[in-house]
């Protein structure tokens, strides 16, 4: 699902890391619903064999955030981003208009965008 952005940013040198949730991507479908508590916990487990402090709160993240919604997103709704954002300290918002829970894939080149604007933010890739 990711691949595209995946894909842009690694070939500019980025470190990527996009979990294959169960279900999804190359993973085989599980019988039954997977919840998202276990989707968390499969995210916590990835996160903690990579070394990746994922424990602090939104208010101490400390690395250029940009968080993403699309308009139409019922998953999580403008105003859910608009917290996160509001929480997370100098991070930016950006809203893509017309979309749902998958900006990356309705609008790839828009999000492509957005991706390279944070990247910039940080460093030149390479």
């Amino acid at each position: 699902m990711w691949r595209p952005q995946a894909d842009h940013a690694s070939a500019r040198g980025w470190r990527v890391i996009v979990p294959d949730l169960r279900g999804y991507g190359e993973t085989t479908v599980v019988p039954g619903a997977t919840t998202l508590e276990t989707f968390a916990r499969d995210i916590a487990a990835l996160l903690d064999h990579l070394g990746i402090d994922y424990r602090a709160t939104l208010a101490g993240v400390t690395v250029p955030t940009c968080v993403v919604v699309g308009t139409d997103d019922d998953f999580t709704p403008v105003a859910e981003a608009e917290r996160m954002h509001e929480q997370i300290p100098g991070s930016s918002l950006v809203v893509i208009e017309g979309t749902g829970h998958l900006p990356n894939l309705e609008r790839p080149a828009e999000v492509d965008a957005v991706l390279d604007a944070l990247l910039r933010s940080v460093v030149a890739p390479g």
